[in-house]
């Protein structure tokens, strides 16, 4: 992909980063499923609870 049109299109993609804690039980459901499928692809095991950090800004 051409640098030009990348540096076009990342401002207009209204990404907004999210704490992992606070979106746990939708990230939590998403390893399952790949777990199901293929676990090689999450290391072989969903993440446990020290990945979902909080929010170190509060």
């Amino acid at each position: 992909m051409d640098a030009a049109i990348v540096g076009q299109v990342i401002p207009r993609l209204q990404q907004q980063m999210v704490p992992a804690a606070r979106c746990r039980d939708g990230l939590a459901d998403f390893y399952e499923r790949l777990a199901v499928l293929n676990p090689d692809v999450i290391g072989g095991r969903v993440p446990d609870d020290a990945f979902f950090l909080a929010d170190p800004r509060g």
